[in-house]
């Protein structure tokens, strides 16, 4: 006898080899075989279950099925349209404070995101408001990053353009025809340079980002980020770089973007550079303490098979869920599954946040809203 147990709505891992065809095309392998539905979901109450219903059934290649909820009704499913990363945060983080208050332990709250990349930005008023978290994968640490010591270093040279390490840095980052050798003195490299360049055609450069790191000063943290990628041309330095290293260009900008994120979410460059350094010392410790204390904070991958009172779904816009990447149907299928997988985690309540600009560009909510709302 043969017995096989599975689930095709929630096939989420297609780039290890995962289809939702091969539960599909057992019935055409074994012709004779007894199919038997489990409908009854006895987790979620039943405005949970009938909204990520609605979801997964606009995907072609499942079962038919008619699932229902058996914990009776009183679930809630809330969404926010915000207008910015910023305020999203303030707001996910006072309806943490705000269930926490209600009775809800911050372990029976999780954020799910739909990549590790996400991360990272939530983690600022976190750390700020006290409040405990338990990071259950690893997350990149853009700061040990060369990406992330360039933007740290251009920072820091905003507030003193005299700093020898992290001149030498930025030096030719993007390039300036400058040389290190012309650094005498441990105290004024700036000053150096200056003096080395008098009157060569490598001076206008040099003044040039004196000029920038001056006006740098009057911007918010954020912007002065922004305006190193864009207004100094350090990402289309990065896109030259990952040209001759055969590198992967998009990987490194989603790390430029992903300093934007976290920088939007603190005041000031010194609270930015107090949020980097509790973040290299206290986050990554966190890491992999799956039974640690505190709100998860994990991928939608990550919270497979898991369940929390209330779930929270932060940056449900376009190029967050479904990905940017997906563009063939049984891709963007596969990305269905993985926001119903989100959605089905939740008992209770979800918290539905979606943004209208994202990194300074105007974004879309995810094409899965309507879909939630049966449209």
């Amino acid at each position: 006898a043969l017995f096989v147990v599975g689930d095709e709505d929630q096939s989420i891992y297609g780039f290890r080899g995962a289809s939702p065809g091969i539960l599909l095309s057992f019935t055409k392998d074994y012709p004779n075989c007894e199919k038997i539905f489990l409908s009854d979901n006895f987790r979620s109450y039943r405005e949970i279950v009938e909204l990520s219903k609605r979801l997964i059934g606009k995907n072609k290649e499942r079962f038919q099925k008619k699932l229902q909820g058996r914990q009776g009704s009183g679930g809630k499913a809330k969404y926010y349209a915000l207008a910015t990363g910023k305020e999203e945060a303030k707001l996910l983080v006072q309806h943490i404070e705000e269930a926490k208050e209600e009775g809800c332990p911050l372990e029976e709250m999780a954020i799910l995101c739909r990549s590790r990349k996400q991360i990272p930005a939530l983690l600022p008023l976190f750390m700020e408001r006290g409040i405990p978290y338990s990071l259950t994968e690893d997350v990149q640490n853009v700061f040990q990053h060369f990406v992330g010591k360039d933007i740290l270093a251009y920072l820091r040279l905003t507030i003193n353009k005299e700093s020898r390490g992290e001149l030498l840095q930025i030096l030719n980052k993007p390039y300036r025809g400058l040389l290190r050798e012309k650094i005498q003195r441990e105290e004024r490299p700036f000053s150096d340079l200056k003096k080395a360049y008098r009157g060569r055609k490598e001076e206008r450069a040099l003044l040039l980002l004196e000029a920038q790191l001056q006006k740098m000063q009057e911007l918010p943290v954020q912007e002065r980020i922004l305006f190193i990628r864009k207004d100094m041309g350090y990402e289309q330095y990065l896109e030259s770089f990952a040209k001759k290293k055969n590198r992967d260009f998009e990987e490194l900008q989603s790390l430029l973007e992903e300093l934007t994120a976290m920088a939007e979410q603190t005041e000031g460059v010194e609270a930015f550079f107090r949020f980097v350094e509790k973040f290299n010392a206290d986050c990554l410790q966190r890491q992999k303490e799956e039974s640690g204390e505190g709100v998860r904070i994990m991928t939608y991958h990550g919270a497979k098979g898991l369940e929390f009172d209330e779930v929270f779904l932060p940056d449900c816009i376009e190029g967050i869920i479904p990905d940017g990447r997906a563009k063939t149907q049984e891709e963007l299928e596969e990305e269905r599954r993985s926001f119903y997988v989100a959605l089905t985690r939740a008992r209770k309540k979800i918290h539905i946040y979606v943004t209208k600009e994202r990194y300074s560009k105007k974004v879309k909510p995810s094409r899965f809203i309507p879909e939630l709302l049966g449209g």
